[in-house]
């Protein structure tokens, strides 16, 4: 979302975080949410907060869709040390 990324470069990752927590309430795919809620977990220095949104990304994309998270949300995962990339 366009506030929450403007909310984060001013900061105020709480505000974001909450944001986007409540975005998901309403679309729980919007698989950009999670990478907003992963990337500010990040820049709090909260690794657990930052895998359980990449965890329940996975999870939830698994059960409804059938389908795995996107190779952006992988590449953010790797790249904030959430997860290892596959040799």
């Amino acid at each position: 979302s366009t506030l929450g990324m403007h909310l984060e470069r001013l900061n105020a990752l709480a505000m974001a975080n909450t944001l986007y927590l409540r975005a998901l309430e309403v679309e729980p795919l919007a698989e950009t949410m999670y990478r907003n809620l992963m990337r500010c977990a990040h820049a709090q220095n909260d690794p657990s907060a930052a895998f359980s949104a990449y965890r329940r990304c996975r999870e939830t994309l698994s059960v409804i869709l059938g389908k795995r998270p996107s190779a952006e949300t992988e590449k953010l995962a790797i790249s904030i040390g959430l997860i290892q990339a596959l040799p």
